[in-house]
């Protein structure tokens, strides 16, 4: 596992009970990177331009109050700050439109998932994620 890979997991979503779901599951799979939750649009800016380290991988609710997550990814991107913490990028909605996979790919998403129903599921999608995106390369990662 490269340093890259320790970074933290950041997790958006406004449902309090998805982010602990998650937050269970990525324990559960022996996850040691901290996990970072946000549950608004504006908490995510203010608390990313704050940090010194790049996330390991966002996973974002598309659904959120006021700006949605597609606007959210915009922002970030249009932010030189933020624009390589934003790598990757993953949605996620309890039931995504063909308008919002569209949009998730159109603003430079890495993938858009549909929340699983099931606790087992939500297990093997995560790990699924994160299983790829730690072997995957990173602009600031050193690749062997």
């Amino acid at each position: 596992m490269d340093k890259f890979d320790q970074n933290p997991i950041i997790l958006i979503d406004d449902d309090k009970d998805d982010l602990e779901l998650a937050t269970y599951a990525l324990k559960f799979l022996k996850y040691e990177n901290q996990i970072i939750t946000y549950d608004s649009w504006s908490s995510v800016m203010e608390g990313l331009k704050n940090v010194t380290f790049d996330p390991f991988v966002i996973i974002c609710d598309v659904n959120l109050p006021g700006k949605n997550g597609i606007e959210l990814r915009k922002a970030m991107s249009a932010d030189p700050q933020l624009k390589l913490k934003t790598i990757p990028f993953i949605f996620w909605s309890t039931s995504p439109t063909q308008t919002q996979v569209t949009e998730a790919y159109e603003n430079w998403s890495q993938g858009i998932f549909e929340k699983p129903a099931s606790h087992d599921e939500l297990i093997d999608l995560l790990d699924t994620i994160l299983t790829y995106w730690g072997k995957c390369g990173h602009p600031k990662q050193r690749l062997h």
